[in-house]
């Protein structure tokens, strides 16, 4: 066989993983069909009124909406009682109502009057608006900002204008007030403008429950301008977004070499400036610092600067210099970090510069796998998206196990859950006498799962720690499933990159193409590439998956053994410094697990191996050309840097520029509003860049596999033309035979 296997041929992966995957799934589903018929989440979905009736329920009049009437005599009256208890524990008197309150001056009656002594008053009036949060209506912080324009000369008696009545707050004695006709502003000789701000809102509500209520107006102010804009958001966070990150593979397919380049001089220049600063902060050069700050304040204080037009307030000089020298100033107490730290990344930045001495060759190879990185992406636009679609799946995935934990932390005793353990433990235990019946037929020892099963004894565990055991389990099924899907989609990747290089027919070269392939030809190939990683290589990503869930429960183990270690025996620097290297080191260790597993994903799709398998061929990529891997990891991890900061700031800054972003409902109200939608356009386009960065990440990655895995297997007769220069490949000749390499040896260090 001159090329890949036929892809009629392929087999599953890893299915004893896939099993556990599945099984693992339907124990998760069994949890949260068990809780969801068992618990009753309707306390946190709405409230209970000053009767103890829940809101939503016929008790409750079948009124869903919470509304608390007397929330500052509330807190004053418990106020006493509130000492040493949780601020949280406050009873505040509620009724149940259809709809939050949103017009002052009506009354709302009281339905208990009459009918019960805890009733406080026949109705209540409503003296703030409210916004619904988990159904309890939350008072409604309003804010009305505006200008009050003054005029302090002339007087109002020199101008003959009526005399502001208000004085103080910064009013000069005699102002009178301007209006918008140029008149008064040709009388006018001195403007004042002050800025006024009036804030109506729950007086007494205390701390905890004032700080609960801001962060609520917060967050309505945040929902209603992200309503009034979601247009603008969409187009600049996704639609400008994508256009830039288009625009930049145009730019790296045009100028690879140029990019590549700018991407190791910003990391030369970014270490050494890390290093610099780290020796600066350990007090090494402290005293130079110092002396060249005094000199250049001393320099601009003395220049005559007002004689070239330029007008620098000495204030704002000695501001800026007071800062630099704070920012700069040795820090004693961590000069011995910072030490380390400058000599670790002057190591760094000098291991980089020799490495990129001796590794010309490779880095002119990198720029060729770069540009040839956008053909492939330019073959396959639909991959651009399949990150959206993993990230969408992973927030459904989320919000179930949400949904499912939220109702395990309501499981009470005496509930429907008692009477479905109960059921399940009979139906267990019947199981096991039929296995034990079987058992003893095939020469087992009676008895067998039924001796098994009283030494568990598993009905002594308590409810807290199976709440606790299918908490963990839940949010384990999580973590392996947002792993999962991650892997599906580098393994799609990897398939699109696949049939780029080796099977379709309009890129591979006529010469080298392989009619095997004939009945593989596609217009869709990142759907078609999904449902073959679908339907053969889940339980490889599975199998991947599984190694960093299990690190990622290691990370969550130690963090919690640290915390317990610092509750116990205080935050000593001691144990700051094993906790950095322990978390340092599971980072570490959890990156480069990721680094091979994008690689194993790879040969997994080229040869149809396991996952074991892929891994072994990696590590001997790896071994083979560590120069060449290191090199395109470090342009790689240099490039999506410059991407996802770059494209983020452009549409941010074009959205901030570009409209009035206030809500058109309530624009006194929302002076943040044009700072909202900037964020959410800035958040939105960073998800984009980074699906983005991902895609191209794995396709130079998986290019560079295909290449080298050609030129080792099969003398690199698929390689394009474009990149058989870099790698000093003969061209093809007309038979379809690769005259190999020009040197004596293929490897790339």
């Amino acid at each position: 066989m001159r090329g890949p296997k036929d892809l009629e041929g392929r087999r599953c992966t890893d299915c004893c993983c896939l099993c556990l995957f599945l099984t693992f799934w339907v124990g998760l589903c069994a949890i949260a069909t068990i809780v969801m018929s068992a618990g009753d989440i309707s306390n946190i979905v709405y409230g209970s009124d000053y009767l103890g009736n829940r809101c939503g329920t016929p008790e409750g009049h079948n009124k869903k909406k919470l509304w608390f009437p007397r929330i500052s005599q509330d807190v004053y009256e418990q106020s006493s009682a509130l000492v040493g208890k949780a601020p949280w524990e406050v009873h505040l008197y509620g009724l149940c109502v259809d709809e939050c309150p949103q017009e002052t001056g009506r009354e709302i009656p009281d339905y208990g009057w009459r009918q019960s002594d805890s009733a406080k008053a026949r109705s209540w009036p409503v003296d703030l608006p409210t916004i619904s949060v988990l159904n309890r209506c939350i008072p409604r912080q309003q804010k009305v900002e505006s200008d009050l324009v003054l005029c302090a000369k002339p007087t109002c008696h020199e101008a003959h204008k009526p005399c502001l009545t208000t004085s103080g707050f910064g009013i000069p004695r005699d102002a009178w007030m301007m209006s918008s006709d140029a008149e008064d502003a040709s009388l006018c000789n001195a403007q004042i403008t002050l800025d006024r701000t009036a804030t109506t809102q729950q007086p007494g509500a205390g701390a905890y429950l004032s700080y609960l209520f801001s962060i609520s107006n917060l967050v309505e102010d945040v929902n209603l301008t992200l309503q009034d804009n979601w247009m603008k958001i969409l187009a600049f966070g996704i639609g400008l977004s994508t256009l830039v990150n288009f625009f930049w593979m145009v730019l790296l397919f045009f100028f690879a070499g140029c990019a590549v380049y700018v991407a190791l001089y910003l990391l030369q220049i970014l270490l050494f400036v890390l290093s610099l600063l780290s020796f600066i902060k350990a007090g090494v050069f402290s005293h130079y610092v110092q002396s060249a700050l005094n000199h250049t304040s001393t320099f601009i204080a003395s220049a005559n600067m007002s004689s070239i037009g330029v007008d620098i307030g000495m204030d704002s000089v000695s501001g800026i210099t007071a800062q630099a020298s704070d920012f700069l100033a040795t820090d004693a107490t961590y000069a011995s970090y910072y030490m380390w730290a400058g000599w670790t990344l002057l190591i760094v930045f000098i291991l980089l510069e020799i490495l990129l001495c001796v590794a010309k060759k490779n880095i002119q190879i990198t720029i060729a796998l770069v540009s040839e990185a956008t053909q492939a992406m330019r073959n396959s636009k639909a991959m651009i998206f399949l990150p959206v679609m993993i990230s969408a799946l992973q927030l459904l995935v989320l919000s179930f196990c949400f949904v499912v934990i939220l109702y395990i932390s309501v499981l009470g005793s005496g509930t429907a859950y008692d009477t479905e353990l109960a059921n399940m433990e009979k139906s267990y235990l019947d199981t096991a006498l039929v296995v034990d019946h079987y058992a003893e037929s095939l020469g087992a020892p009676a008895g067998l799962i039924s001796n098994i099963s009283a030494a568990l004894d598993i009905t002594t565990v308590s409810k807290s720690d199976e709440q606790i055991f299918m908490g963990i389990y839940v949010a384990v099924g999580f973590v392996w499933t947002y792993y999962t899907l991650n892997a599906i989609g580098l393994i799609c990747i990897s398939a699109n990159v696949f049939y780029f290089f080796f099977v379709d027919k309009d890129t591979v070269d006529p010469a080298v193409y392989d009619k095997q392939y004939d009945d593989n030809q596609t217009e869709w190939p990142v759907m078609v590439y999904l449902g073959y990683t679908l339907r053969f290589h889940v339980g490889t990503a599975a199998f991947g998956a599984l190694i960093l869930t299990f690190i990622t429960a290691l990370q969550a183990a130690t963090k919690a053994v640290f915390e317990s270690m610092k509750k116990a025996q205080g935050e000593g620097n001691m144990i700051k410094v094993v906790e950095v290297c322990v978390n340092c080191f599971l980072w570490c260790f959890k990156k480069s697990i990721e680094f091979i597993n994008s690689y194993a994903y790879v040969y997994v799709f080229i040869e149809n191996e396991n996952f074991c398998t892929a891994c072994a061929h990696t590590f001997g990529l790896i071994k083979d050309n560590p120069t060449q891997i290191a090199i395109n990891k470090i342009v790689q991890s240099m490039l999506v840097l410059l991407q996802s900061c770059t494209t983020p700031l452009l549409c941010s800054f074009f959205t901030y520029e570009t409209f009035d972003l206030l809500p058109h409902s309530d624009k006194s109200s929302a002076s943040l509003g044009s700072l909202i939608v900037t964020a959410a356009v800035f958040v939105l386009s960073f998800l984009m860049t980074k699906a983005f960065a991902q895609v191209y990440e794995q396709v130079v990655q998986s290019l560079t596999v295909c290449v080298l895995h050609d030129i080792k297997n099969w003398g690199g007769m698929y390689v394009r033309k474009s990149l058989r220069e870099a790698f000093d490949l003969e061209p093809i000749s007309s038979s379809g035979y690769s005259g190999g390499a020009k040197s004596s040896s293929t490897e790339m260090m």
